[in-house]
């Protein structure tokens, strides 16, 4: 993107040197690659395209600044021109696209109404291809992220398959998982190995997603899906939460601030309810307490959880790559008989155990009391 002035003296930089970048990007957009020394021009590459843009990308990317574009508003009223003549203007292709799809679909079910979402189930009638289509009433929360997600594909991830917005809505069409949710599998502590195998997918797609500069904000065992491979797909990346005034959100880092670290926490807390179905629990300090009424957890697993669900931030794993790499490493092997007897104790055992273990040896001890008292008479 640097102009041949600026290659060979940054002295002789000024404005006419950004109207060469910007004559870059564009020719970009419109062939698909960067102009190279001998650059096609956009008619060459889409014969659809109207000249004017060759025009235009010229005269931006001349090598003599006084060749170009003075000033960027001259450049910008030649490209509404063209785009106005070409019709380019009146519908983009996309938008196109996605009236075609959603006139050939049948509607089908409202999976899901809120305070500012509504998710629905529809089919494509020429395929028999189910598809959600999912309406926000906030049109630019989660409109970026959907649209890289949207040109993105890895195997955690629910694939997206456009998303637009007007002044009043943001429309996303993705997959259908028809697995369910993650929620709906949260009924009893899972085995170690079957907690582990979906903490190694979530961390593999939240470390994808951070990677291409794409945070959740709102993970949660409702937005975790699966596929009817039982693949796991993280959804609903950065969009609006469902709002109960009556729930805690347990998911919720104590910064409450948007940002990797909050995804990391969030991550931590369903870890640990994959492996104890439990609720998290804080003491007064706000720092979480681990309760683990099966007393089996792998010490390696445990501390790198609670290192997850740290207060502050920075005392958190940085990235989800480590936290794959150290899951990688976790022994989950089935403990041995006698480990798993005590496995089966819950807290509430433990505790009477105890009791009674004291009141035997209470009675023991008098019993021999007893037994020396009679003995010496």
């Amino acid at each position: 993107y640097m102009s041949p002035e600026q290659k060979e003296d940054s002295s002789s930089v000024d404005h006419r040197t950004d109207i060469y970048a910007v004559g870059v990007m564009l020719s970009e957009v419109l062939t698909g690659k960067p102009p190279m020394a001998r650059h096609l021009k956009p008619s060459e590459v889409n014969p659809q395209l109207s000249s004017g843009f060759d025009a235009i990308v010229a005269k931006a990317l001349q090598p003599d600044p006084a060749a170009r574009y003075q000033k960027a508003v001259e450049m910008k009223d030649e490209l509404l021109a063209v785009m106005h003549k070409s019709g380019a203007a009146a519908a983009p292709p996309t938008v196109e696209k996605a009236k075609a799809f959603l006139g050939n679909c049948s509607f089908l079910d409202t999976l899901r109404t809120g305070v500012y979402s509504s998710t629905y189930l529809v089919e494509d009638r020429a395929t028999g291809s189910l598809f959600v289509i999912k309406k926000q009433n906030k049109p630019d929360i989660g409109l970026q992220e959907a649209r890289l997600l949207a040109n993105m594909r890895h195997p955690n991830i629910l694939p997206l398959h456009g998303a637009g917005s007007d002044s009043a809505k943001l429309v996303i069409v993705m997959d259908y998982a028809q697995g369910g949710s993650l929620a709906d599998r949260l009924v009893k502590p899972m085995p170690h190995r079957d907690a582990r195998r979906l903490m190694l997918q979530i961390a593999a797609g939240l470390d994808f997603a951070h990677k291409s500069n794409i945070i959740h904000g709102n993970l949660k065992p409702s937005n975790i899906l699966f596929d009817r491979e039982d693949v796991l797909k993280i959804a609903d990346f950065a969009l609006m939460p469902t709002v109960d005034k009556n729930a805690a959100n347990w998911y919720a880092a104590p910064e409450r601030r948007k940002s990797k670290a909050g995804d990391v926490y969030a991550a931590g807390v369903i870890f640990y309810q994959l492996l104890t179905n439990r609720k998290p629990t804080f003491d007064t300090y706000g720092k979480f307490v681990w309760i683990d009424g099966a007393r089996s957890t792998p010490q390696s697993l445990k501390s790198l959880i609670q290192r997850m669900v740290r207060t502050s931030p920075s005392e958190r794993f940085q990235n989800f790559a480590e936290i794959h790499d150290l899951l990688a490493q976790v022994d989950t092997a089935a403990p041995t008989a006698r480990a798993d007897a005590f496995a089966k104790i819950g807290d509430n055992d433990w505790t009477r155990l105890i009791v009674w273990g004291s009141l035997f040896l209470l009675l023991l001890a008098a019993f021999v009391v007893y037994l020396v008292a009679f003995w010496r008479e």
